[in-house]
């Protein structure tokens, strides 16, 4: 199908299945059983996912070839599933993403993943009680980067993931009190905390500490076993409980320091240098690598603004 306008179905008890191309400026998918891909591409500029579902029913278009340039979704309890080629906008005018409480995971195979702020009453990309996963995929080694736009915001209170090689999160990220996951695309990529917003170092994910401001979660994870060596640049400050993960060594060059309810979590699979402070209001420190001492005095305290009870370390 190849036309200005390209529409398949309607709001009806029928699953679209999608076997072979379509193409245009605007496809819009309507069923109140969703869609499913079983051959072909989608291939086009706006690509509008519409519907009422029920039970199990979803949208499921994961052909590594599609290639839409942005994508827009107006779905009330179905899950949305994409996988996009290249470069991708979500948010079209006045369409963000929307699940009505379903899972949201869209992804590229090789391209920048961008939330626009659309013109939308709430929140950008929307999966309201669960879960939301992002990826900025890259087969290329170019560091494709995941962007959060002024304005924009994501909200998945059952979980958010965010995965890519370079980040700029200048919107906002809500994932409740559940875990906000936020690690690298490429294995062994290295990660800097307390980096610059726009990353410029090549092969490593930097997370300013705006960006982690921007985050609001029960636990803001940074990293897996799958991470290159962590390193704290600059002094960082994180409201909601910070667990940072690594697959080589994590190297503290810079104060943390958790506020309110915040613990601070360091996980490595090889040695924790600590050069600076870590302090938090009343919640625990904990690392779980050997440590070696880089500076002749290092702080580990529990019981800062005045929470004489303090943790454990």
């Amino acid at each position: 199908l190849t036309a200005a306008e390209a529409a398949e179905g309607t709001d009806t008890n029928a699953l679209l299945t999608l076997n072979a191309d379509v193409s245009g400026a605007t496809i819009t998918l309507n069923s109140a059983d969703g869609a499913t891909q079983t051959g072909g591409k989608v291939t086009g500029t706006a690509l509008i996912l519409q519907g009422t579902l029920t039970g199990a029913q979803a949208y499921s278009l994961t052909s590594a070839t599609n290639d839409m340039s942005a994508i827009g979704a107006s779905v009330n309890g179905g899950a949305i599933t994409y996988v996009d080629a290249n470069a991708l906008n979500l948010g079209t005018g006045t369409t963000g993403v929307v699940s009505g409480n379903k899972p949201i995971d869209i992804s590229t195979v090789n391209g920048v993943l961008t939330v626009v702020n659309a013109v939308v009453a709430g929140d950008d990309v929307d999966a309201g009680t669960s879960t939301v996963s992002l990826t900025a995929g890259d087969t290329t080694g170019i560091d494709n980067a995941l962007i959060i736009n002024a304005a924009a915001s994501v909200k998945g209170t059952g979980g958010a993931t965010l995965i890519a090689d370079h980040m700029n999160i200048v919107g906002t990220v809500n994932a409740g009190a559940s875990t906000a996951t936020l690690r690298q695309d490429d294995n062994g990529t290295a990660i800097k905390l307390g980096g610059i917003i726009v990353d410029a170092t090549a092969a490593t994910l930097e997370l300013a500490d705006s960006e982690l401001d921007n985050v609001t979660a029960g636990t803001i994870q940074v990293g897996n076993t799958n991470s290159g060596a962590v390193t704290v640049s600059n002094a960082i400050s994180v409201g909601s409980s910070l667990s940072v993960n690594s697959g080589s060594t994590i190297a503290v060059n810079a104060a943390i320091s958790g506020t309110g309810a915040a613990s601070i979590s360091l996980d490595g699979t090889g040695v924790t240098t600590l050069a600076a402070n870590i302090t938090t209001e009343g919640d625990a420190i904990t690392i779980s690598d050997n440590v070696i001492l880089a500076a002749n005095t290092v702080t580990l305290d529990t019981t800062a603004n005045a929470n004489p009870a303090g943790a454990n370390v």
